[in-house]
């Protein structure tokens, strides 16, 4: 499945037509018809309220009134705009719902509109779609306001009329849709973390866009459980037994004083995930030992030879002697895949330019949002600027970044994925280690960095998420990542 910017489907409907002749009447019956569909299988009801623009949104609106129609489902259609700026797609659905004798109201009085609301099971909301920009102005507002405040459940075509469809801003009276259905390809606005409430329930409906033409506009691949088998079915070969040298070996180094815990924590995650052997070097000189399958060494340089996967930063502190060992790191890591995490991350944000394309170069780094500031100094409101934001800095220090929070966003500049998925059960402490462990588990397991970085945040998140407690610890994540990952592996 892709994402694209909103505003690049006018790009891809004309494109449609240009080069494979699909007319844009077709597509619209194609959205309209799987609208009918999506919306009869979701809820039982016998009237249905349909609010169009005058924009190809209305039209598919108008012409999914008709379906609802010929279902024998009581119509009503609202029209707030202006009938001169149909195109001829739109013109002609409306132009057939009026021969059909579909009870119409044109900017109705607020009065007679809330009556008209009132009167419906259901209304559905088909005034904006992908072209809204900005603010809603008075015109609109009063009856985005009537919409909203009615018990009525809203049924939204392609995106909730009042968000922005590229960057997920929206304005304060934008439609809370229960139900949304968008069409061909997921918008970027939808997938924005403040966005997705107002959106609720997703549906990507195919209406016959050939999907090749993503690839003719900036487009993101979706983290889904199909996708990802496919990206990891032809990654590395099974063998009905092998040794566990075999399986993988990656080597941990942080759990500075007090923060013991965190290392062990990405440690047994590694494990969890398949790998056959792991080295973890703390920096604490405390025998405390939580996980007795780890192998605990004594000596940075040793623990850095074992193995060619390496898992930097989780509480390893940010003093002289961390300092010492991340340069030391540096220093051994020619041929080597090294996963920055944590306080690795807050050490080299200190750097010049020059040092941290030393360090980062061909590494693998996963910050929170706070860690991405103070490595690159840029913030973010919305989700065309965070792909913009980790998108250029990963190419200009040739890193492949996953940045956590949602949705969270995978690069390496060449191909960006996004992990829309969100639970309150993620958010506790070791977390993020737990994630940084499955990633260099999977990575020392043969599966190429990209294919390990998507693979580890849909393993994480499904092992928080399929916790039995609500409020959860992260050692609770660890005794669900065999089965997250054997979910994706036997897709």
């Amino acid at each position: 499945m892709f994402g694209i910017f909103g505003s690049d489907i006018k790009q891809i409907d004309s494109s449609a037509t240009e080069k494979y002749l699909i007319p844009p009447i077709v597509l619209m019956e194609n959205a309209a018809i799987a609208s009918c569909n999506s919306l009869t299988s979701k809820w039982n009801f016998s009237s249905c309220l349909i609010v169009c623009g005058h924009g190809n949104n209305g039209g598919d609106g108008f012409a999914l009134a008709r379906h609802l129609s010929n279902r024998n489902y009581k119509v009503r259609i609202v029209l707030i705009g202006n009938e001169k700026k149909f195109s001829y797609e739109t013109k002609t659905n409306f132009l057939i719902a009026r021969k059909l004798k579909i009870e119409f109201y044109a900017n109705p009085q607020k009065v007679d509109f809330k009556r008209i609301v009132s009167a419906s099971d259901i209304t559905v909301d088909a005034l904006f779609g992908t072209g809204f920009h900005g603010n809603i102005d008075s015109f609109y507002r009063k009856y985005f306001k009537i919409i909203n405040s009615s018990s009525k459940r809203i049924f939204s075509l392609d995106i909730p009329s009042g968000i922005d469809s590229d960057t997920g801003e929206f304005d304060s009276d934008s439609i809370n849709a229960d139900m949304t259905v968008t069409f061909g390809f997921v918008k970027t606005g939808l997938l924005w973390n403040k966005t997705i409430r107002k959106s609720k329930e997703l549906v990507i409906a195919d209406i016959s866009i050939p999907p090749v033409l993503a690839f003719s506009v900036k487009h993101f691949v979706i983290l889904e459980k199909e996708i990802l088998s496919a990206m990891v079915s032809d990654s590395k070969d099974s063998k009905e037994w092998i040794h566990k040298t075999e399986k993988g070996k990656v080597s941990f180094i942080g759990g500075n004083s007090g923060m013991e815990g965190s290392i062990q924590l990405a440690s047994a995650a590694a494990l969890k995930s398949g790998t056959g052997i792991v080295y973890t070097y703390m920096v604490s000189k405390s025998e405390k030992k939580f996980f007795p399958e780890i192998v605990f060494t004594k000596n940075l340089e040793t623990t850095l030879e074992k193995s060619d996967v390496w898992v930097a930063g989780c509480g390893l502190g940010t003093s002289k002697e961390s300092v010492t060992i991340l340069n030391k790191i540096n220093l051994m890591r020619k041929g080597k895949t090294v996963v920055y995490d944590a306080d690795a991350l807050n050490i080299i944000s200190k750097m010049n330019d020059k040092e941290k394309i030393s360090f980062l170069n061909g590494s693998i780094i996963t910050p929170h949002p706070e860690e991405f500031f103070r490595l690159s100094k840029m913030r973010f409101s919305n989700i065309k600027e965070k792909i913009s934001a980790i998108e250029n800095f990963s190419k200009k220090y040739r890193t492949l970044v996953i940045l956590k929070s949602p949705p969270t966003i995978i690069t390496d500049s060449k191909i960006s994925l996004i992990f829309p998925n969100m639970s309150p059960k993620l958010a506790t402490a070791g977390s993020g280690d737990i994630l940084a462990g499955i990633l260099g588990g999977f990575i020392s397991q043969g599966f190429s960095p990209i294919v390990s970085a998507s693979l580890s945040v849909y393993v994480h998140f499904y092992s928080g998420y399929n916790t039995k407690n609500d409020n959860p610890s992260a050692s609770e994540f660890l005794q669900n990542i065999s089965n997250a990952k054997s979910e994706v592996i036997n897709a």
